[in-house]
């Protein structure tokens, strides 16, 4: 795993034949790193019992356990499967043609399953292997991530105040769209130049609303430093 200062294991076969190894990648999405592969592949050489192994598995997962993948969690599932593979040092297994051993075989029989109940919403044939499922997760999530961003967009920068609205309602409103905005974008200071003008925007096209009522009243100074308070409080957030 990148984030991490791997070192090969101590026990590991220095004799191991297979030397053919690079780091695990799924639709431009790094899993693994090429360290990663090659202390597993040197794990998966070694004599070890398989309820060792397998012992060893269950053990870390308790306490990294892979959590199910939702709409919202894209980014914590995705380093949870990283931390997973760096700490269970199986990495070799997601390879598109891994080394047949004890070791490799529980490993990728424990991967399935474990991706299948952190995924159930993703199909995936029987017999696919580790790199197939994996990849299938990734796939699809990436598209529903895509499709989900535009959305919040959309809602976001067409958002305008209705007649009628109350300041308190259009903060709250927009508070919530900013929050989901936030959560699937980075903000630049240019957006957020572009977030004040269109709490602020008064188009002499729309109908009559909460905006231009506040303008032509009293309450004019009170809107606009109600909308300064929300952004200063956001850029906190």
């Amino acid at each position: 795993m990148s984030n991490y200062t791997q070192q090969p294991s101590k026990e590991a076969d220095e004799n191991s034949s297979h030397t053919s190894c690079d780091h695990v990648e799924t639709s431009k999405v790094t899993i693994a790193s090429e360290d990663d592969v090659k202390t597993s592949l040197a794990v998966a050489n070694r004599k070890t019992e398989v309820w060792t192994l397998s012992e060893r598995l269950n053990n870390i997962e308790k306490m990294v356990p892979l959590p199910k993948l939702t709409s919202s969690n894209w980014n914590h599932w995705y380093e949870s499967v990283q931390l997973l593979l760096y700490l269970t040092e199986t990495a070799c297994v997601f390879l598109s043609d891994f080394p047949t051993t004890k070791a490799t075989l529980l490993w990728s029989a424990w991967w399935n399953s474990k991706l299948r109940e952190s995924a159930p919403q993703i199909r995936t044939g029987i017999r696919e292997s580790p790199l197939a499922i994996l990849t299938s997760v990734v796939v699809q999530t990436q598209a529903t991530l895509r499709t989900n961003l535009m959305t919040v967009r959309q809602r976001f920068w067409t958002f305008q105040a209705i007649k009628n609205m109350s300041i308190q309602t259009f903060v709250k409103e927009y508070e919530k769209r900013y929050n989901d905005l936030k959560d699937n974008n980075v903000i630049t200071s240019e957006m957020e130049r572009q977030m004040k003008h269109l709490l602020s925007r008064d188009n002499d096209d729309d109908p009559p609303n909460t905006i231009q009522q506040a303008r032509q009243s009293q309450n004019y100074e009170n809107w606009e430093k109600a909308i300064q308070a929300e952004l200063d409080t956001l850029k906190k957030k």
